[in-house]
């Protein structure tokens, strides 16, 4: 069973019962190991790379932002570097910015005008995203 899980940037570190020592975890080394979904942790499609490299991005107010390059992994939070009409738009992977990563289809966010070049008064109601 998972006794606990965590991002790392590279992926999930995961700790397994009765999996104690360096050892034991050796022999687990190019193993595929399976996971219930309910031990994963809830955040883990904002966290996995390659669910989210690719990805078209649309804010809730500007529609179409661009499709994420590149994620920066960093020791607390994520940044989505996002390429597209607004040019690199670079947003951190946290709640107050990111609604929704579904399995599939655009991630959907909420972002400040001072995130976005060029979204002033004039853009808003353009290109709307449905959430």
């Amino acid at each position: 069973m998972v006794r606990e899980a965590s991002g790392t940037g590279a992926g999930q570190l995961v700790s397994f019962e009765g999996v104690g020592d360096i050892g034991a975890a050796q022999k687990l080394v190019d193993k595929h190991l399976l996971a219930d979904v309910d031990d994963l942790p809830e955040d883990l499609a904002r966290r996995d790379l390659t669910r989210i490299v690719g990805r078209e991005v649309m804010d809730t107010r500007l529609g179409l932002i661009g499709e994420v390059t590149e994620v920066l992994v960093g020791p607390a939070q994520d940044v989505y570097v996002i390429g597209g009409p607004f040019g690199e738009v670079m947003v951190p992977a946290v709640d107050a910015f990111i609604v929704d990563v579904p399995s599939e289809g655009a991630i959907v966010c909420t972002l400040p005008d001072s995130m976005v070049k060029g979204a002033g008064l004039s853009s808003m109601g353009a290109g709307r995203a449905e959430a």
